[in-house]
């Protein structure tokens, strides 16, 4: 996950960690999850150990399995200060107008 500007980057940092991740994506207790901050880029890397078992992980040609859990979590609605919206009056707005 990333942010465009710099200045959503210390939202992102605080609101999504690996719990909420975790959470958002409706993961199995079994899963541990490991968050790595990514400040240079604004972003934050989230490896799911356990969740694409040896297939996902053992094999390039199964990319697509992570690039789905990706669009997965992409999908999710989450709550954001409006300051952060980019002028949208509402979130629908943002959605509307491919702005993450």
């Amino acid at each position: 996950m990333w942010v465009q500007r710099p200045e959503t980057w210390p939202w992102l940092r605080d609101t999504l960690d690996a719990d909420r991740l975790a959470q958002l994506m409706g993961l199995d207790p079994s899963v541990k999850v490991e968050r790595h901050d990514l400040p240079n880029i604004n972003g934050l890397l989230f490896v799911l150990k356990g969740y694409f078992g040896t297939s996902g992980t053992g094999n390039i040609a199964l990319d697509q399995i992570g690039k789905a859990a990706g669009e997965f979590l992409r999908a999710r609605t989450i709550q954001v200060p409006m300051a952060l919206a980019g002028g949208f009056e509402t979130l629908e707005a943002v959605h509307d107008h491919g702005r993450p």
